[in-house]
């Protein structure tokens, strides 16, 4: 008599799941009949084989959905969504290892009605598949809606979102049909509650019903109406309180910002564009805009980089959405990575690490972009890693060294490295606090560039600024840096390639001039760019205030006023203004020779708007200007230092000059440097409900002067503040 034969290969879960566990029936009853005694190797080992499936499948969950069709004959249908709901179902299927069909639902059309939404997220809470701390994706793909707010609902706003699924529509004079905002957060909020703080939502509709047919360009979103015209419909008064007015619905949910609900910890939440922006898709390739390219965006950097969420709409704004401004909201957003461990991704790097005592050392360290609180798996090998083998758990950087680090157990979490594993390595599955700036230095390429990178070394042991010692600095690929080190012709100046895809998208590749290739120099030069690049992309972790503000560039001309009967130049704006916000970018005027009267300079001044409310906040503002060919920063406006009042009180009723008029600041005008064709910056605004020294930004040239030119940095500003925003205008010179 002999043993079963070993089992054949399935491709899903379940199957194989179930063979193996049949597998191990077949065994015990062969070891029975034949009389067989001991501890049976080939049981064992599938007893192993099936834990280590398990735990080697990617552990996302996610519930796609896709309305094309709509019941409602007053509502025009889609071409696209269901396709992009099935695409991003295909995309988690092709992953490695990939997603399994019974951790992906996907409901479409007559599926994807309200109350059945509803009853499937519901449903998430009770799957037994789905561990706490397991990635949950929630997708939603067609109409949105943005109705009046009904008559005695305690919101903080006039208006609600809405998720205008297949069922959506408009009986007698009441809207029915829909998935409120304040709904679909209370029951995220309560999956939270059972599941983990682990959710990420993405909507690719909008929430405006003033988009137009124009070409191929399909906007999702309505407007309800009766058949008499009537609009400002909305919801009965007791629509859904069952479930936002429940037990588990927060306190206060209503004060929370419509879909986004960025004060909770619960989710990530990525839009297809803002609060009173059109979402499109293509009514002849079948497929969203935002969709598109977020999938492509991911397929381009790989699934292997450890790009968090702010790192993917930084790249997004570089591509072709020039009618939406994609939105990232949620209080993790800067450290958390894309879908969290919901995804494995195996092409990650690697560093060894050993027990040390009660603590763990990692070979990696703040110059390799490590910080406190990152979180990192641990494997026995390298191979283990890369093969999809089971991790032996999760560790937290307590604190990181310039080269090195050491690391705790995730608080809960009781494990231990096994004393035999002599090769153990451990990836990073969460970004810690802070980012560090990251620099690509080929030294096979350039091999006199080990200079740069001692450099960099000795910046990280000992910064030259220890004011701005925070801000780490790491080698990385060129994949994930943001500048690159190349060395001219003759090997004595090192140029500075930039890598950051906004700025490169806008037209600009390179510093205006090259850094001399010492020690001194390029410290200084690495410390002044990391410097550069943290504030031009820093963002707060909670609320933004930058949404709060509205601003204008408008064209100055020169002009005579009297004051006290004595005439006094003055300038004043002329001419319609251009808004621009962070979507926008602003050409301006290049100067001209006009005949017989010299060199003409277009002057240009920008103002701001505070567009909070009666009973809002009061707000502070900064205005810098960030050239990227040089790296200098240079402040344009700061508000008077003391006790003094905002300047951009809520409820104001016009906007306030930050560079002309009572500011007594200097207008702004543009040339192209010399030798350039193109060049690119930033008008960043900054605001905030205290008032700061933020002198410490600003910083002179990198290429003018290859030494340190930053000032003592505040320290209360450095750190996070109470509350702040900005506002960022791209300004490209042509």
């Amino acid at each position: 008599m002999s043993a079963p034969s070993d089992i054949e290969d399935h491709s899903t879960q379940k199957d194989v799941l179930n063979s193996i566990h049949n597998r191990i029936a077949e065994l015990q009853r062969w070891k029975i009949r034949s009389g067989t005694t001991g501890p049976d190797e080939q049981v064992c080992r599938l007893c192993i084989d099936s834990v280590t499936f398990v735990n080697r499948l990617a552990r996302l969950y996610a519930l796609l959905i896709g309305v094309d069709k709509y019941a409602s004959e007053s509502i025009r249908d889609l071409v696209g969504a269901v396709a992009d709901a099935e695409k991003v179902q295909a995309f988690l299927r092709a992953q490695t290892p990939p997603i399994s069909g019974e951790r992906l639902e996907l409901l479409t059309n007559e599926q994807a009605t309200a109350s059945k939404i509803i009853h499937r997220i519901r449903r998430l809470r009770t799957n037994e598949s789905i561990r706490r701390g397991d990635p949950i994706l929630i997708y939603y793909a067609g109409h949105g809606s943005m109705i009046p707010k009904p008559d005695g609902w305690p919101s903080a706003e006039s208006h609600m979102q809405c998720l205008s699924p297949h069922d959506a529509r408009v009986s007698g004079r009441t809207v029915e049909g829909v998935v409120l905002d304040v709904t679909f957060g209370a029951l995220l909020q309560a999956l939270a509650k059972e599941k983990g703080n682990n959710i990420t939502v993405i909507l690719d509709c909008c929430h405006s019903g003033s988009g137009t047919r124009e070409d191929d360009r399909v906007p999702r979103g309505l407007e309800f109406k009766t058949e008499d015209g009537e609009t400002d419909l909305t919801v009965d008064v007791s629509y859904q309180k069952d479930i936002w007015d429940s037990d588990d619905a927060a306190r206060g949910l209503f004060l929370l910002p419509q879909f986004a609900n960025s004060g909770l910890q619960s989710h990530i939440v990525l839009s297809a564009c803002g609060p009173t922006q059109s979402a499109f898709e293509n009514s002849r390739t079948h497929e969203g805009h935002f969709t598109s390219a977020f999938l492509r965006t991911i397929e381009e950097s790989g699934m292997g980089t450890t790009m968090t969420y702010s790192e993917l709409m930084d790249r997004l704004e570089t591509k072709p959405l020039p009618w939406q401004t994609p939105q990232c909201e949620g209080r993790d957003k800067d450290t958390r990575l894309l879908f969290d461990k919901g995804v494995v991704q195996r092409n990650r790097p690697c560093y060894s690490i050993f027990r040390d005592g009660l603590t763990y050392t990692l070979d990696a360290g703040e110059v390799h972009g490590v910080s406190k609180d990152a979180s990192f798996a641990v494997y026995a090998n390298r191979h283990a890693f890369t093969s999809g083998g089971p991790s032996f758990g999760e560790l937290v950087v307590d604190k990181a060294h310039p080269v090195t680090s050491s690391l705790l157990p995730v608080e809960g979490l009781v494990w231990s490295l096994p004393e035999d594993v002599s090769d153990a390595v451990a990836v990073m599955t969460r970004a810690g606090s802070r980012s560090a700036f990251r620099v690509h230095i080929d030294t096979g390429k350039y091999p006199k560039l080990h200079v740069a990178v001692e450099a960099l070394a000795k910046e990280v042991c000992e910064p030259t600024n220890r004011d701005y010692s925070w801000i780490s600095l790491a080698i990385t690929s060129k994949e994930e840096a943001q500048v690159s080190l190349e060395l001219t012709a003759d090997d004595t100046d090192v140029v500075f390639e930039i890598l950051d895809e906004q700025i490169r998208a806008l037209g600009l590749q390179r510093l205006n001039g090259t850094v001399p290739c010492d020690e001194s120099s390029l410290r200084s030069a690495l410390r002044s760019a990391a410097h550069f690049f943290y504030h031009l992309r820093s963002s707060p972790q909670e609320v933004n205030l930058g949404l709060a503000v509205s601003a204008r560039v408008r064209v100055l001309r020169k002009s005579v006023e009297l004051q006290s009967g004595i005439p006094m130049p003055v300038y004043l704006p002329v001419g319609d203004s251009t808004c621009v916000q962070n979507d926008k970018v602003f050409y301006p005027e290049m100067p001209r020779h006009r005949r017989g009267r010299g060199m003409h300079r277009t002057l240009y001044a920008v103002d701001v708007f505070n567009k909070s409310p009666k009973g809002g906040y009061s707000l502070f503002a900064w205005m810098f200007y960030f050239d990227c060919s040089t790296l200098e920063i240079s402040s344009y406006y700061e508000p008077p230092t003391g006790d003094v009042k905002p300047p951009l009180p809520a409820a104001m009723e016009h906007a306030i000059p930050l560079n002309f008029g009572d500011a007594g600041a200097r207008p702004l005008t543009f040339s192209l440097p010399a030798g350039q064709s193109i060049d690119v910056g930033f008008i960043r605004i900054f605001v905030s409900t205290h008032n700061s020294d933020l002198s410490g930004i600003a910083q002179k040239s990198v290429i003018e002067q290859c030494r340190a030119a930053v000032t003592e940095n505040p320290s209360d500003w450095t750190y996070q503040p109470e509350m702040w925003g900005a506002v960022t205008i791209p300004v490209v010179q042509r």
